[in-house]
């Protein structure tokens, strides 16, 4: 329950997010964590699974929501409104903060 009642759009992008969370990115970090590499490597690798669910989320209106209503690229939410959000992307820390 929320102290706040998040707008319906807000209401959207959570629901949005969880399900690309729980349905796309948390099934992908075994893959992806297999990707990263070791040592050295681990650094100039970029896994082909988050490229590719980066793409799902700018697909699914999911990219930039950090960024606030001055920048045309971004979502325009409140800091309340993402922190919303971020608890959800933290299900899944090694995938959803990045896609």
């Amino acid at each position: 329950m929320s102290l706040v009642q998040l707008s319906p759009r807000v209401e959207e992008l959570k629901q949005l997010l969880t399900d690309f969370v729980h349905n796309e990115c948390i099934p992908a970090e075994s893959e992806y964590r297999k990707a990263l590499g070791e040592g050295a490597q681990r650094w100039q690798t970029v896994p082909l699974v988050m490229e590719r669910l980066k793409k799902r989320a700018r697909a699914l209106g999911l990219w930039n929501l950090f960024l606030t209503k001055e920048y045309k690229e971004g979502a325009g939410l409140t800091n309340y409104e993402y922190a919303v959000l971020c608890e959800i992307m933290g299900h899944s820390p090694n995938i959803a903060p990045e896609a």
